[in-house]
């Protein structure tokens, strides 16, 4: 896999720079405690936009302590070109309920997450290159028990996962007057921290440092399906604030903050 800090990951010259004339159909979502599906063509079409969009600048975000670090590996789909792995940064701001994300080293802003001081999602803004700016799509979905990232590719999936009684979810979105919805199921298995380790949801150096927490309880793997299809699913350790490993059918994610 190669980091997107790779000089040499485009295939073509010039492909770095963004195509003026690049015309990108964005939805406007309204999200009345509902959230939407995108088609996977205009999720990868959205993540190389967003991608090259990023590397415009040659700024570098100073870490902080509290930074959040997850590295993205994508898969790949016809006829895309751009990078198969990023370091994606979550950084606190203001009193800790916001964090900013970022592609590690880079100035541009991807997402704003609000959460409660329950650490629900509250509120979601999006900022996509349109044109010559930067256009802001904001959703408030402190209602909706889960949250699904559709398809964005940034890994900011919400999947409840204090509440051990959750089950089905059904999620509204709004379209042309009509509403629209969809009924997911969410389960709960433990598994070991040797299962974690063959199934590379963790590595060793992490399973070293977990070991020494207290796992009677063993971790937590939460998945959402939307009738047999797995939509999405989270890898938790015990107490912790977030999760060591997501997997969607875009991108697996893996928590590598340093401890």
């Amino acid at each position: 896999m190669r980091y997107f800090e790779d000089q040499n990951f485009f295939p073509t010259p010039g492909v770095g720079k963004i195509n003026k004339n690049l015309n990108i159909e964005l939805q406007k979502i309204k999200i009345t405690g509902s959230t939407t599906l995108m088609k996977k063509t205009k999720a990868m079409r959205l993540l190389w936009v967003v991608l090259l969009w990023c590397i415009q600048s040659d700024f570098a975000l100073a870490l902080e302590n509290s930074t959040l670090l997850v590295r993205s590996e994508y898969r790949a789909s016809s006829g895309s070109t751009g990078p198969s792995t990023l370091i994606w940064e979550f950084i606190p701001t203001g009193d800790k309920s916001q964090m900013d994300v970022y592609v590690k080293g880079r100035p541009e802003k991807i997402l704003s997450l609000t959460y409660t001081k329950e650490g629900r999602l509250k509120r979601i803004i999006k900022l996509i290159p349109d044109g010559e700016g930067v256009k802001e799509i904001k959703s408030d979905c402190e209602d909706l028990p889960i949250v699904l990232s559709e398809g964005f590719p940034a890994p900011y999936d919400y999947l409840a996962p204090f509440d051990e009684n959750l089950t089905q979810v059904k999620l509204t979105k709004q379209a042309g007057g009509a509403s629209f919805s969809t009924l997911f199921t969410r389960g709960i298995e433990k598994i070991t921290l040797k299962d974690a380790l063959q199934l590379k949801m963790i590595d060793k150096s992490r399973a070293a440092r977990i070991k020494e927490k207290d796992l009677g309880q063993g971790l937590k793997l939460i998945s959402i399906y939307k009738g047999k299809e797995r939509v999405v699913r989270q890898l938790w350790a015990p107490d912790d604030s977030f999760w060591i490993f997501e997997e969607t059918s875009l991108r697996q994610s893996w928590n590598i903050t340093p401890q």
